[in-house]
C-alpha cells in the first residue's frame, strides 16, 4: 500500500512540475500581450534598431513593468540603474544590456522587452521612380501615385511594417523605364554596409512568384534601375499595378477635332490618343509625328504611319509616355489649297475691288 502511494505521489508531483515548466516556457515565448506585433511578426523586427521616439515595455521581475520612450539622447531611464544608452541596439541587445545592468543588484534577473510603437523610419529611394528622394514611413501612411508633372494621381493607404512596395508608392510610383527585376536594397549595420539585397517585383506582379516581401528599415537605400529593353506585356502589367500611375497626359495637336491636352490610360497607343482628341478632321493626313521630351531635356521625334489597329511595338508603334506630343499633319490637297490661298491673299483686295467696280458700273 505504501509502495503504491509513493508511486502515485511521484506522478502527481511530476505532473505539476512539468505544468509549471510549460507555463514558464509559454510565458517566455509569448512575452507581453500588449506588444503590438504578433508572434509571427517578431522575426521581422529582429534587425530593427531602436531609435529616438520608439516605445518599449520593460518587464523586470521583482521590480516592475515599465512603458518607456527612447529619449532624444538615445537613452531610457530605469529604476535603480539609471540611464542606459540603447540607440541603434536591437530588441534582443537591449534586453541583454538591461539584464546585465540589473545583475549587480539581482540574482539572475528575468527581463522581457517588447516594442510597442515605432518611430517613422527614414529611407532613400533613387532611380526610376517619379519623385526620388528621402522619405519618412510609419505603420500607417498615405501615398499618392502620380506622374512626374504632378498631374493626375490616386491615393493609396498603407498599414503595417513598410516594404519596398510602400517606399515606391511613397515616391509617387515607378516610371515606364523601370526594371522591376533588379530592385536593389542597401543596408548598413553598425557602420558596415551589408550585402545588397535584390528584389524581383516583376515576377510578383505577374503572379509567377510567391516570394514574401521583406521589410525595410531605418536608413535603407533603395534603387530602381533603368531597363535596357522593354516587353509590351511587362508595360501592361506595370500600368495595371498599384506602383505606377494609372493615367498620363499627352498633347494632341494639328488636324484633329479637339486638339489640346488629354488624359489617357498609361501605356496607351497613338490611336487611343487620337480618339481622345475626337479623331481626325477632314484635313488630316494619316502620317503622325511623335515628339517626346526626355528626362535630360533633349527632344526626340519619330514619324509614324497611323494604323487604326496598330499593335504596340517599341520600334514601329511605341507606347505613349507622360507629356508626349502627337502632331497630325494636313493631307496633300488641304496643304496645297492653304499654300494657294496664302499666295493669292495679297491680291484678294484688288480682285474684290475690281469686281465691285464692274457691278456698280454695269449698264
Amino acid at each position: 500500500m505504501n509502495k503504491f502511494f509513493c508511486k502515485f505521489l511521484i506522478l502527481f508531483l511530476s505532473f505539476f512540475a512539468f505544468t509549471d515548466v510549460d507555463k514558464s516556457l509559454s510565458k517566455d515565448k509569448l512575452g507581453d500581450k500588449n506588444n503590438v506585433f504578433e508572434e509571427k511578426e517578431k522575426s521581422e523586427i529582429k534587425l530593427y534598431k531602436l531609435g529616438v521616439g520608439d516605445q518599449i515595455t520593460v518587464d523586470i521581475k521583482l521590480i516592475q513593468n515599465l512603458t518607456l520612450s527612447v529619449l532624444p539622447d538615445g537613452t531610457i531611464n530605469l529604476p535603480r540603474v539609471g540611464s542606459l544608452y540603447i540607440k541603434d541596439l536591437s530588441i534582443n541587445e537591449t534586453k541583454n544590456l538591461i539584464k546585465k545592468s540589473y545583475s549587480s543588484i539581482l540574482r539572475n534577473p528575468e527581463v522581457y522587452v517588447n516594442l510597442i510603437a515605432t518611430r517613422p523610419i527614414l529611407i532613400t529611394i533613387s532611380g526610376e521612380v517619379q519623385k526620388p528622394g528621402i522619405y519618412s514611413l510609419d505603420l500607417n501612411r498615405l501615398s499618392t501615385i502620380r506622374n512626374s508633372d504632378d498631374g493626375e494621381g490616386n491615393n493609396i493607404k498603407g498599414s503595417g511594417w513598410p516594404t519596398v512596395v510602400d517606399a515606391i508608392q511613397k515616391a509617387g510610383g515607378l516610371t515606364t523605364n523601370a526594371d522591376l527585376r533588379f530592385i536593389k536594397v542597401s543596408r548598413f549595420n553598425k557602420g558596415s554596409l551589408l550585402e545588397p539585397q535584390y528584389i524581383n517585383l516583376a515576377n510578383l506582379i505577374a503572379g509567377k512568384s510567391i516570394e514574401r516581401l521583406e521589410p525595410i528599415y531605418d536608413g535603407d537605400s533603395i534603387n530602381v534601375p533603368k531597363a535596357e529593353s522593354f516587353k509590351m506585356k511587362n508595360l501592361f502589367e506595370l500600368s495595371r499595378s498599384n506602383i505606377a500611375p494609372a493615367n498620363i497626359t499627352v498633347n494632341v495637336i494639328g488636324e484633329v477635332k479637339n486638339p489640346g491636352m488629354h488624359t489617357i490610360q498609361s501605356n496607351s497607343t497613338i490611336t487611343q490618343a487620337i480618339f481622345a482628341a475626337g479623331g481626325f478632321n477632314r484635313r488630316a493626313n494619316e502620317k503622325v509625328k511623335l515628339i517626346r521630351l526626355k528626362s535630360n531635356g533633349s527632344v526626340v521625334t519619330k514619324n509614324i504611319v497611323f494604323q487604326i489597329d496598330g499593335k504596340l511595338s517599341s520600334e514601329t508603334y511605341p507606347a505613349l509616355k507622360d507629356r508626349d506630343t502627337i502632331f497630325i499633319s494636313r493631307n496633300f490637297w488641304s496643304s496645297a489649297n492653304d499654300k494657294l490661298q496664302d499666295a493669292v491673299k495679297p491680291i484678294n483686295p484688288i480682285v474684290n475691288s475690281y469686281s465691285l467696280y464692274k457691278i456698280l458700273n454695269n449698264d
